[in-house]
């Protein structure tokens, strides 16, 4: 099977899918890739990834993870919306619906899996940060 190796990688494309999922589903909240030195609490962060190959004999595939910070500048309350901002990234992103009109060009989003998640306080006690890593399954289309 050929495969055009500027598709063997979702990157791009992926993130752009995911972060117009996440604006179209949390339209009040503040959603970045680069975060604006003007940015205001709570904000959600679009950050790392790493993909592997998951292809077979008789497909191409990839596992995609990104991973989503969320930030709230609430140290004593941030707890909570922190776990606030995760369910709502999960139900944004965790969507049948999403996931079969996703536009990731030569690829079908087959599946998005929860990896965990973890939040602490950062160094100067001032900021919650939480980290939640979400799976994509992807296969490559023909």
């Amino acid at each position: 099977m050929a495969v055009d190796c500027a598709q063997k990688i979702p990157g791009v494309d992926l993130a752009a899918a995911v972060y117009i999922q996440l604006v179209a589903e949390m339209p009040t909240r503040n959603i970045y890739d680069t975060t604006p030195e003007s940015a205001t609490w709570p904000y959600i962060t679009i950050g790392e990834a790493f993909s592997e190959d998951d292809s077979t004999k008789m497909s191409y595939g990839m596992r995609k993870v990104i991973n989503f910070h969320v930030w709230t500048g609430l140290p004593n309350r941030g707890w909570q919306m922190c776990h606030t901002l995760i369910n709502e990234v999960l139900g944004a992103l965790v969507n049948n619906t999403w996931l079969q009109a996703a536009p990731v060009a030569n690829w079908h989003l087959v599946d998005v899996v929860l990896g965990g998640n973890i939040i602490f306080l950062e160094e100067d006690n001032s900021v919650r940060h939480g980290v939640l890593p979400i799976l994509f399954v992807l296969d490559q289309t023909a």
